[in-house]
């Protein structure tokens, strides 16, 4: 008898280790950002609304941008983990929840001369969920490929589990970074984000979307 209950606990350990911690987001604090950038563009950047997932190997994954990053820490106080997203140069998020107070911070980590945004606060709702089950797809973009242009295949190079690498191999495209930085001005990256926010508004795109955010950094280059 006493063989069967060890055996059991081991089992029901076993089971416990194998939950995964699902976070459901909402980030709606803006008021430590960087006033250099407007609010939607942080949006279409981070959106306000955010599931990650934290797996009991010590990585995470981000249903809507749907890539996967590190855990640093998960205590009884909080968890801590960020992502890295890959193309010529490295963008970064850096996540950190607080269980006791439901409270969530992420800060974006941009590459050379860009201005980082700054912190946003919100909160979220924590459920376990066996990490045999899947992941939902979040992604809401059904375009074919074939009807993307050169340029935009190039653009979401990296994103998306690697789709849009693929297509721009078999397309023999050589896609670069078209958001480097070009000048240390504060100022000047202010009057540029400006102006290309103004103009994609007239474009017809809805701020704080991620198509918005894309057309943004595009003009920016």
């Amino acid at each position: 008898m006493r063989y069967i209950m060890i055996i059991l606990f081991l089992f029901i350990s076993s089971i416990a280790k194998s939950d995964e911690l699902e976070l459901n987001c909402k980030f709606d604090n803006y008021y430590a950002i960087n006033r250099t950038y407007s609010q939607n563009l942080i949006k279409s950047w981070a959106p306000q609304i955010q599931t990650h997932i934290i797996k009991s190997d010590k990585t995470a994954y981000w249903n809507e941008v749907r890539i996967e990053g590190k855990v640093k820490v998960n205590d009884s106080k909080k968890v801590k983990f960020s992502y890295e997203l890959k193309r010529k140069y490295i963008t970064r998020w850096h996540l950190v929840y607080f269980k006791s107070t439901k409270k969530a911070n992420i800060d974006m980590e941009f590459p050379g001369n860009y201005i980082q945004p700054g912190s946003i606060w919100g909160t979220c709702e924590e459920s376990k969920r066996n990490n045999r089950k899947a992941v939902k797809n979040t992604d809401t973009n059904n375009e074919s490929l074939e009807n993307i242009s050169d340029e935009l295949v190039c653009y979401r190079f990296g994103l998306y589990n690697g789709k849009y690498i693929k297509e721009a191999k078999r397309r023999n495209l050589s896609c670069k970074s078209e958001y480097e930085e070009k000048t240390n001005s504060s100022d000047k990256i202010t009057n540029k984000t400006e102006k290309a926010e103004n103009k994609c508004k007239e474009l017809g795109f809805t701020p704080a979307t991620e198509s918005y955010g894309n057309c943004v950094l595009k003009l920016m280059d």
